[in-house]
C-alpha cells in the first residue's frame, strides 16, 4: 500500500479497489485512516529544504537547447 502511495496520491477510495483486487476484505475506515496517516508522513518529507552557503554549490539546467548558426553576414 505504502509504494502505491509514494508513486501517485492514491485516494483511499482506489487503494481499496486495489487491495480488493487481491483478496483484501477489510473495510474502507481502515484504509481511509492508514492513508491519511501516510499521506501526512510523505507530505512532511516533500518540504526539507537543503541550503548551501553561496559560492559553494552550482546549479545546472538541463534544458535542450538547439544549436544555431550565426553568420556574419546576417543570413
Amino acid at each position: 500500500m505504502e509504494m502505491w502511495l509514494e508513486e501517485a496520491p492514491y485516494s483511499a477510495v482506489r487503494i481499496l479497489e486495489k487491495l480488493a483486487e487481491s483478496g483484501f476484505d477489510g473495510k474502507y475506515s481502515i484504509v481511509k485512516e492508514y492513508v491519511r496517516g501516510k499521506k501526512v508522513d510523505l507530505n512532511e518529507k516533500a518540504t526539507v529544504r537543503f541550503e548551501a552557503m553561496p559560492g559553494l554549490q552550482g546549479q545546472v539546467d538541463r534544458a535542450f537547447f538547439e544549436n544555431y548558426l550565426a553568420l556574419e553576414d546576417g543570413e
